[in-house]
């Protein structure tokens, strides 16, 4: 009988020995969520392009914010650093002959861009030196410039062709969405 006790005995082991396998391998398997991806699904969850906000705060600046302050200033530099990828775009294109009526749409667009520019960085400043919720109006505000769509308008008045332009506008309007979104 004592063989049949060391094989019972055995083959307990070996069942409590593959649990303990099973659990650990799922603790392990299961990635730690950033506080940025945790939050992902509630503030892109309205957004009309949900696929670019969950990137956006997937991004390892994103992912790497502590708090929703440092969220929503990675969201208003990234923000910025597009507004300053557009207007670099718009700057080149006006380089290029085109009749005056592109060429002044091209001028709104650059206004535009750099206005939006200009919003990102205050907003961002407005996070940390303003407790009063200022930074949140401030993004509030910026929202409302990025959803004029000035440049988008100029460009359907002067028949100028520049998706480009169109997609960065719209991705602008998305960051400012982001921000405001995030409840800091």
């Amino acid at each position: 009988m004592a063989p049949q006790k060391s094989l019972m005995i055995m083959m307990i082991l070996s069942v409590c020995l593959l649990i303990s396998l099973s659990a650990s391998a799922t603790s392990i398997a299961a990635p730690k969520l950033s506080f940025a991806q945790k939050l992902a699904p509630k503030i892109c969850k309205s957004s009309i392009k949900k696929d670019l906000c969950i990137k956006t705060l997937s991004r390892p600046e994103a992912v790497s914010a502590k708090d929703l302050k440092q969220l929503t200033s990675v969201v208003m530099k990234i923000g910025a650093s597009e507004a300053q990828t557009a207007l670099n775009t718009v700057i080149e294109m006006a380089k290029k002959p085109c009749p005056p009526a592109k060429l002044k749409a091209l001028k709104e667009c650059k206004q535009a861009f750099r206005d939006l520019l200009d919003s990102f960085h205050l907003a961002d400043r407005h996070i940390y030196t303003n407790p009063d919720g200022m930074g949140n109006y401030t993004i509030a505000c910026l929202l409302a410039d990025a959803a004029r769509h000035d440049c988008i308008n100029a460009m359907k008045a002067a028949k100028l062709q520049a998706p480009q332009l169109a997609t960065a506008n719209r991705d602008l309007e998305l960051f400012a969405y982001i921000g405001y979104e995030i409840p800091y």
